[in-house]
C-alpha cells in the first residue's frame, strides 16, 4: 500500500510539473511583440521548458505543398532559413498531412511525431548537416481554425538518441497549439508567412535584408544586425534589385510591399 501511494504521489507531482511548464511556455510566448519575436520565443520556449536542446521552426504552405525554415534556436539560424522543401521530398510529413486531410476539419488535437532515427523521416542531407539522431516533430496548429501552419523539429543535441514519455508527448502537443494561436494573432487569424508563391524567387535571407532596408537601415546597420559583412549585404541587395527588376532600392521596396512580400 505504501509503495502504491508513493508512486501515485510521484505521478501527481510529475503531472503538475508538466502543467506548470505549459503555463510558463504560454506566458513566455505571450510576451512577443512582433512576429520575429514570436519565432524566437516559441523555439527558445520548447527548449527552456522541455527536455530538448535544439529547436527549428518551419512554416507549411498548403498552397505550394512546401515547408520552409523560419527560425533555429541553438542551431545555425541562416541554415534553417535557407531550407525550403516540397513535402514530396518529406514522405513522413506528407503521409501525416494526408491522414489529416482524410480526417477533415474540426480536429482538436494533433499529436507530435516521434522518430527514433531521423534518417527514416528526413532527407539524409539534413540528417548529416545537423547531425540528427532522434527527433520529435511538433505540429504548429491553430485549434480554433483547425489549421496546420507549420512544425517545430526538436532534438536533444547532435547525434543524441532519446525517447520521450507520454507526459512529454502530450506537453509538446499543447505547446504546438499555443504556438499556433500566438502566430495566428499576428496575422489577424491567418499568419502571413512569406509563401513561395508570394516571394517568387526571393530567398528568406533576401527578404530579411529587404525588410531592414525598408525600415530605413543602412548597409552597415543591416550587416551588423544580421551578423554579415557589408559586402554580403550589398550582394543581397543587388540580387533583390535584379530579381524584382527594380532600378533602385525605393522601387524594390514599393514592388515588395505591393506584392505582399514584406
Amino acid at each position: 500500500m505504501f509503495h502504491t501511494g508513493e508512486k501515485a504521489l510521484k505521478k501527481t507531482k510529475q503531472e503538475q510539473l508538466w502543467k506548470d511548464a505549459i503555463i510558463l511556455f504560454n506566458e513566455w510566448i505571450m510576451r512577443s511583440k512582433t512576429l520575429n519575436q514570436a519565432f524566437e520565443n516559441i523555439t527558445s520556449g520548447f527548449v527552456n521548458y522541455l527536455p530538448f536542446e535544439r529547436c527549428a521552426l518551419f512554416a507549411y504552405s498548403s498552397t505550394d505543398q512546401s515547408g520552409f525554415g523560419l527560425y533555429g534556436y541553438q542551431l545555425n539560424n541562416e541554415e534553417i532559413k535557407n531550407i525550403n522543401e516540397n513535402i514530396d521530398g518529406l514522405p513522413l510529413i506528407k503521409n501525416y498531412i494526408q491522414r489529416l486531410q482524410l480526417l477533415g476539419g474540426h480536429i482538436k488535437n494533433l499529436p507530435p511525431i516521434y522518430v527514433s532515427e531521423a534518417s527514416e523521416g528526413l532527407p539524409i542531407k539534413y540528417v548529416k548537416q545537423f547531425q540528427l539522431e532522434s527527433i520529435v516533430i511538433a505540429p504548429i496548429y491553430v485549434p480554433s481554425e483547425s489549421k496546420l501552419i507549420g512544425a517545430a523539429i526538436l532534438d536533444q543535441g547532435p547525434g543524441k538518441p532519446f525517447k520521450i514519455s507520454n507526459e512529454i508527448f502530450t506537453t509538446v502537443m499543447k505547446f504546438g497549439q499555443s504556438a499556433g494561436e500566438i502566430l495566428a494573432k499576428f496575422g489577424g487569424g491567418r499568419p502571413k508567412f512569406p509563401k513561395a508563391s508570394e516571394t517568387s524567387h526571393l530567398s528568406p535571407r533576401e527578404i530579411e535584408v529587404l525588410k531592414l532596408v525598408a525600415e530605413g537601415a543602412s548597409t552597415y546597420e543591416a550587416a551588423k544586425k544580421l551578423h554579415l559583412s557589408e559586402y554580403t549585404v550589398r550582394d543581397y541587395v543587388s540580387t533583390v534589385l535584379q530579381k524584382l527588376n527594380a532600378k533602385n532600392r525605393t522601387e524594390a521596396i514599393v514592388k515588395a510591399i505591393r506584392d505582399g512580400i514584406i
